[in-house]
């Protein structure tokens, strides 16, 4: 059975990156046509809030307007890079993913809103970027590094600071 959170996460697969997105939906050139003379608005996210908003429409937290990648890992306990499982965040400087598949190799699937940075303010700028800035799924290694040498995720973490202490949170199964 899938984790409601990546179940909910899905959804949001191919909307474009746009920094500072938590599911607002854009009217640009690159939305859904329908008919020669009729665009829809397409939903945008950036990686956090691509995370905010499946647990928003989950109906597990009323706060998606004020976090970012840091405030979600402060509501998260620690969990060993080694140890992760479906729904477990990832973490690294400034950036969040959620865990989709882990594998005894390593080797990790994820989701996240990426490819783009704070320049890329409208679906326009995420169509025209290499490799194009949208919410994808994939498969990394756990101990990859970045260009400059960091691991590309440092910190794991599960989420169990969201909920009251008397509510069983659905997604950790406590």
């Amino acid at each position: 059975m899938t984790h409601p959170l990546v179940a909910e996460a899905r959804k949001a697969l191919g909307c474009p990156y746009v920094w500072g997105g938590k599911g607002d939906k854009l009217f640009d050139t690159v939305g859904v046509r329908l008919v020669p003379s009729l665009w829809l608005p397409m939903e945008v996210f950036d990686c956090s809030g691509l995370v905010t908003t499946s647990l928003h429409r989950l109906k597990l937290c009323d706060w998606r307007a004020s976090h970012s990648a840091a405030t979600l890992r402060q509501a998260c306990t620690p969990v060993e890079l080694s140890a992760v499982r479906e729904g477990d965040l990832l973490f690294r400087p400034k950036h969040v993913a959620i865990v989709t598949e882990p594998d005894d190799l390593d080797l990790v699937r994820v989701i996240e809103a990426s490819g783009g940075d704070q320049s890329t303010l409208s679906p326009m700028a995420a169509a025209r970027r290499t490799p194009k800035a949208e919410v994808r799924e994939h498969l990394i290694r756990i101990d990859s590094l970045m260009a400059n040498g960091m691991r590309l995720f440092q910190w794991a973490g599960r989420l169990t600071s969201l909920f009251p202490p008397h509510v069983v949170s659905p997604l950790n199964g406590a």
